[in-house]
């Protein structure tokens, strides 16, 4: 892709999109691995409300589509409410993954204020953007309009990572002991998602 041209633009044909979870680390080494500085690129992100990537998590993870995946059945025993209640709900995964912080270690006000100064770099889009998202990086980096990504590899985006049956239980359903138990426990997610996507 480095090598396009205005010319060649038309030329290349999108056949798919893969979105690895590397994190901030992973991040990191790529860009040294291709000797870029980051004013070099477009560094952008999909937030997602914590409670909506806590009930897709416990969706996949007790659905037979996650059969595949080393944390299948990870989640064993538990309705929904007492999974969303529990120490088993992932908390803080964004402060974690950009800072490398094991997840015994508590999250600090400090590690949020550390996460907010390398989000303030990015571009950042709620998961519900994912064509807007994609729209502009292509646009920004390479130049290429939504209309020569073809149709299909847009559905397979869409449809890769879906969970044949989800969990829709609304937050607002939840006992009041179950919703401030996450709350407590999902704070600084919250508190990121609240800062960059303003709801």
């Amino acid at each position: 892709l480095s090598e396009l041209t205005p010319e060649s633009v038309g030329q290349l044909e999108i056949v798919s999109v893969v979105i690895e979870a590397l994190g901030f680390n992973g991040f990191q080494k790529i860009l040294a691995s291709w000797k870029l500085s980051e004013e070099q690129i477009l560094k952008w992100t999909l937030l997602r409300h914590p409670y909506d990537r806590a009930r897709s998590m416990y969706s996949y993870l007790t659905s037979p589509d996650s059969a595949h995946e080393v944390t299948h059945g990870r989640i064993q025993g538990k309705s929904f409410e007492d999974y969303i209640g529990s120490y088993d709900v992932e908390d803080s995964w964004i402060i974690r993954s950009f800072l490398n912080i094991p997840d015994n270690q508590i999250i600090s006000e400090d590690d949020y204020n550390k996460t907010c100064r390398i989000l303030d770099s990015f571009k950042i889009y709620d998961m519900k953007q994912v064509d807007p998202a994609l729209d502009e990086v292509y646009g920004s980096c390479y130049n290429l309009q939504k209309a020569i990504i073809p149709q299909r590899a847009l559905d397979t985006i869409k449809t890769s990572n879906t969970t044949s049956n989800p969990v829709k239980v609304a937050f607002e359903s939840l006992s009041d002991a179950v919703k401030i138990k996450f709350s407590e426990r999902a704070h600084w997610d919250l508190q990121l998602y609240k800062k960059y996507l303003k709801q």
